[in-house]
């Protein structure tokens, strides 16, 4: 990862895509595991969540979580959410805000599984 500061906004832009694309591959990356905050209610419920995915086109970071938890009943009530990765090497923080969105289906859903079963029997 580049060590100087970036000097211009497309370059802040680019070392933030890096640094979450590297994060969600290398698990060691102390901005692997963000802060992700949902809202119950009016109160922010942060927690630890492992990134597992960024996509610049979308643009996205991807979690994974049980339809079944707390977390996802908040984001199905208010998609508003949150991110906050820090590393304290770099002295780096980057937080995004935007809309949750729960995919339980479909092709997104599909290969997501793909990676995570095809990481597992490796």
């Amino acid at each position: 990862m580049k060590t100087s500061t970036p000097d211009t906004l497309d370059a802040v832009a680019e070392d933030i895509w890096q640094r979450l694309e590297q994060a969600s591959k290398d698990r060691h990356s102390a901005m692997h595991t963000p802060v992700v905050c949902s809202a119950d209610g009016p109160f922010p419920t942060p927690r630890i969540m492992v990134l597992r995915g960024v996509d610049r086109n979308e643009p996205s970071l991807r979690f994974h979580t049980d339809l079944r938890s707390a977390k996802a009943r908040h984001i199905a009530e208010n998609a508003r959410v949150s991110v906050l990765a820090y590393d304290p090497q770099a002295r780096v923080q980057i937080v995004a805000n935007g809309m949750g969105q729960l995919e339980a289906e479909g092709p997104r859903a599909q290969a997501a599984w793909a990676i995570c079963i095809g990481a597992t029997t490796k």
